[in-house]
Formats: C-alpha cells, sequence, structure tokens
C-alpha cells in the first residue's frame, strides 16, 4: 500500500512475501553473501598492501549489514540501496549486495531515484578504491563501475516497464470483459422490453 502512495503506476504495491518471493529473497540473500565473500579475498589477494586485521573486520560488518538490509529491500527500496552504497565505501563484501538493492529499487521505484543510487555508485567507487589501497588505474574503476551500474539499473527499468505493460493489459482485458457483459446485460434487457 505504501508504494502504490508513493509511485501511484506501481505494478506491485507491497504486501506479504509470497512463496515466491520467499525464494527469490532467500537466493539473493545467499548469492549476495557468497559472491561478496570471494569478492573480499580476490581484493584483498590484489591489494599492494597486505590488509590490517580491523580492515577486514570493518570489510566483513559493512558486507553483512549490506547482504541482511536485502530482507527490506520490498519494503524500503530506496532507503536500502542507499545505505548499501554508503556501506560498500568500505566493503568490498557488499558489491553484491549494492547491485541486488540497485536492482530492486529500479524495479520498484521510478526512474528517479534508480538514477540518483547510480550515480553515487561512482564516488562510492573512488572512496573505496582509496580505503582499500587497491592499485586498479583510475579508468578501471571508472568504466568497470558504471558499465556494472548502467547494465543493473537499465535491467532493472525493463523489468519494471515489462510489468506495467502486463498490468495494464491485464486491467484492459478486465474492463473489456466487464464492458461485453455489460453490453450482454443491456442486449437481454432491451430483448424483455420488447
Amino acid at each position: 500500500l505504501l508504494a502504490s502512495v508513493d509511485d501511484p503506476a506501481q505494478p506491485d504495491p507491497v504486501g506479504p512475501r509470497t512463496g515466491h518471493d520467499w525464494v527469490v529473497d532467500v537466493i539473493a540473500f545467499l548469492l549476495a553473501v557468497a559472491l561478496g565473500a570471494l569478492t573480499l579475498g580476490s581484493d584483498m589477494h590484489d591489494s599492494a598492501d597486505p590488509w590490517m586485521t580491523s580492515h577486514v573486520v570493518v570489510d566483513v560488518v559493512c558486507g553483512s549489514l549490506a547482504c541482511l538490509s536485502l530482507w527490506r529491500r520490498r519494503r524500503w527500496p530506496l532507503g536500502v540501496a542507499l545505505a548499501c552504497v554508503l556501506l560498500g565505501k568500505f566493503s568490498t563484501s557488499a558489491t553484491v549486495a549494492e547491485l541486488f538493492a540497485l536492482f530492486s529499487l529500479a524495479v520498484h521505484r521510478s526512474v528517479r531515484p534508480a538514477l540518483l543510487v547510480a550515480a553515487l555508485w561512482l564516488p562510492s567507487a573512488l572512496i573505496y578504491e582509496q580505503y582499500s589501497g587497491r592499485t586498479d588505474p583510475l579508468a578501471v574503476v571508472v568504466v568497470g563501475a558504471a558499465v556494472l551500474v548502467s547494465a543493473v539499473t537499465a535491467w532493472g527499468m525493463f523489468v519494471r516497464a515489462r510489468r506495467q505493460l502486463l498490468l495494464t493489459l491485464r486491467e484492459r482485458a478486465l474492463r473489456a470483459e466487464a464492458d461485453q457483459r455489460l453490453h450482454a446485460d443491456r442486449a437481454r434487457t432491451a430483448e424483455r422490453t420488447r
């Protein structure tokens, strides 16, 4: 109900999770955790300097919080996406959770909030590069982040547009069916009157 107040064209108002929603949410959470751990391991080996224990702890805590926040992305897609981007400044293990949150935002909200969060990714990626001590060239970071974020945002917007189209077609079909019934009732009434 809250989603439809924010966005009248919302195809799927927030309600209780269905069985399908639970399956999707569990898979998203598990993928975010597993791929986040792989990303963290890869970044630790790619770093010019060995990571301090406190750096690893901060990364794991921020990544864990980002992954846990995915459970709330259906109700608060903008808040979760913003939180994930902020956590991603200090965590490479939050990257996959950030992508899931951005995708959910693009699916469940209008274009403007999705583009806002997508635009925040670049400074976040640059801050993380400085924080982590990685030696990637700046162009690789900028182009990589831009391509990844653009692809996820575009995919989410495509899913949203498809859902809205299906909703519109369903509403038209129901309206046409109701009009047909009304027309048939009027024809029967006219026949009886004659």
